[in-house]
């Protein structure tokens, strides 16, 4: 039984269910499931049916092909298991035949291949082709003229750092169909791209472009200019080719989802020209409201697109953590369109802040630095110098994106589970003196790691600053939230409602004010410190957007171009930045159609 099929098999299901439907007189997900129980003998003959070159016209790993039978096999079924096949052989049979009636399938004799199955030349894929460019551009741009410094920083952030640009957001494909006499052909263009001497016509497209728009006879203030980075040069050309092949009917890049519409949409995504961009400026951004719900574990950003054909109607922006339970990591930002099953794109924090920061929203990280300050000041006992341990404040903040790193969670959660087991020791023992308790420790400041004392000085630290760090963080959930989480309910969902309860009553009794009262006898489990870094991580991204927040200084405008341009990356369209009457495109994605998103 195979109750959880692998990304590879699925698509590859896809693949055998277009092949299907192309070559046999009678299809539907009967069939498939059939075509799969035969997929390791590659049966010539399926429910008294002829297969024809179905299997030929089908290119997927020997792997995918085993798993196929354990996962079809009706013998082997749990209820749950029989009803997620079905949706799988449905939604597969559903896109099989929209994309046969789609216009760009010019063609009746196709070859489908898996994504990673095609190998032009030496590559992996096509998409490693990409990678390849992408490299030359960051690396041309590191030698550029200083005169285009901003250019060529930009590049070099967005093609050599750790935001590079992947090859999933150039071009999400899937599976590829190829029309099955020009298959070599295709392995032969992009096999051989990078070794033709190609001129770029990205020169002569924007001239065309721009006295096309100036024929127009609109007001200056009308006119979008838009500016294609010359730098990318070679990628502006494969794209061009990709496009060819989508034109042509030739080669055809398909980006699949989950369905269960018996006629899903079928959308052509072309960004390949100047012209193409354009449209994309006239959009308008509407933001809903934005939630914080307390319980979650991060926030929802809904927002409606208008004036895109195709593309008009309601997303969303999901923030939150996609990392392993038992891993900490960053959040990251999820696109789904409002009626969709799956979602259409991610965006990690290092991308968001170079979008956000190039459209004129760094004010907005200046004011967060300040405001966690203000309150870091307030809640560091008297005395001391440095906020308690697990703040850190030198290391609070990320290098890559500029927002809260998620190791200050991590180390609070460590350093303090190591801080109680000390604290009890030395109660049983009643000694109560720091060099036995062990608060001698900081951080890297490189790595943010523990270190050891003997190359470091002491932080002076209490055991009870996991209060304190707790109380920093929930004032500054309720802020960023604008109240919707209230710092009594995040320290209930931080420390546990019992911890917090226990806490209030102390703090109220007469002990509290005995100098000796000097602890809280409370846990910080991992769960508990992965909550609070996910809602602050998350509220502090969808805070930098959310126009209700009048604490930040970026106009609405500005926060509505922000969002723009997370929604083209996401849905992989490109980098792309936008201001008032232009739009800047530093990568360009590459064509393909998106089937049932």
């Amino acid at each position: 039984m195979l109750s959880s099929p692998s990304i590879e098999v699925r698509e590859s299901l896809q693949c055998l269910a277009c092949a299907a439907h192309q070559e046999m007189s009678v299809f539907n997900a009967d069939i498939l499931r059939k075509l799969m129980l035969e997929a390791q003998t590659k049966s010539p003959m399926v429910d008294g049916e002829m297969v024809g070159s179905t299997w030929n016209k089908c290119v997927v790993s020997s792997k995918a092909l085993s798993q196929f039978v354990t996962w079809a096999d009706v013998n082997d079924q749990t209820k749950s298991s029989e009803n997620k096949l079905n949706q799988w052989l449905d939604s597969s049979v559903y896109i099989a035949k929209a994309l046969s009636n789609n216009n760009k399938f010019k063609k009746n004799d196709y070859t489908f291949f898996r994504r990673d199955e095609f190998n032009p030349g030496s590559y992996k894929d096509f998409g490693e082709v990409f990678t390849l460019i992408l490299d030359r551009i960051g690396n041309n741009a590191k030698l550029a003229n200083i005169k285009k410094f901003f250019e060529s920083e930009v590049l070099t952030s967005i093609t050599l750092g750790k935001g590079r640009m992947e090859p999933n957001k150039w071009n999400p494909a899937d599976m590829i169909a190829i029309e099955s006499g020009k298959i070599t052909k295709w392995e032969n263009d992009i096999g051989g791209f990078l070794k033709s001497n190609r001129q770029s016509s990205i020169t002569g497209d924007l001239a065309a472009y721009t006295q096309k728009m100036k024929q127009q006879n609109l007001p200056a203030q009308a006119r979008v200019k838009v500016e294609v980075m010359s730098s990318i040069g070679d990628l502006y050309e494969y794209n061009k080719l990709i496009d060819t092949g989508i034109s042509s009917g030739e080669f055809i890049p398909v980006s699949l989802k989950l369905t269960d519409q018996k006629k899903p949409y079928v959308d052509y995504i072309k960004v390949s020209e100047p012209a193409d961009l354009e449209k994309y400026f006239h959009i308008k951004v509407k933001q809903g409201k934005f939630e914080y719900g307390v319980t979650t574990q991060g926030a929802v950003c809904p927002f409606t697109i208008v004036g895109l054909p195709g593309a008009d109607g309601g997303y969303t922006f999901t923030i939150r953590g996609f990392s392993k339970t038992e891993v900490f990591g960053d959040v990251n930002v999820e696109l789904k369109r409002d009626g969709a099953g799956a979602q259409a794109g991610k965006i990690s924090p290092s991308v968001i802040t170079k979008i956000a920061k190039l459209s004129g929203a760094k004010r907005a990280y200046s004011t967060l630095s300040k405001k966690r300050h203000e309150i870091w000041k307030k809640y560091i006992p008297p005395g001391q110098q440095q906020p308690t341990k697990g703040v850190f404040w030198k290391h609070t903040v990320s290098k890559s994106h500029g927002l809260t790193d998620y190791r200050v969670f991590r180390t609070l959660h460590l350093e303090h589970t190591k801080m109680m087991r000390k604290v009890r020791e030395a109660q049983n023992k009643r000694v109560l003196n720091r060099e036995q308790l062990g608060f001698q420790r900081r951080v890297d400041p490189q790595t943010g790691e523990l270190m050891n004392l003997k190359k470091y000085k002491a932080l002076m630290e209490d055991p009870q600053g996991v209060v304190n760090d707790v109380k920093m963080w929930a004032e500054y959930a309720d802020w960023l939230s604008g109240g919707e989480t209230k710092m009594n309910d995040f320290m209930n969902e931080a420390v546990g409602k019992r911890q917090w309860k226990d806490v209030l009553k102390r703090e109220k009794s007469k002990k509290a004010k005995d100098p000796n009262f000097d602890h809280y006898d409370i846990t910080l489990s991992h769960t508990q410190a992965k909550y609070m870094q996910r809602k602050i991580q998350s509220y502090e991204q969808a805070w930098i957007i959310d126009n209700t927040k009048t604490d930040n200084p970026i106009s609405d405008e500005v926060k509505e171009n922000v969002l723009k341009s997370m929604y083209m990356y996401a849905a992989s369209k490109g980098f792309h930045i936008f201001n008032k009457t232009t739009v800047r495109s530093y990568l360009l994605g590459s064509s393909h159609l998106k089937c049932a998103a």
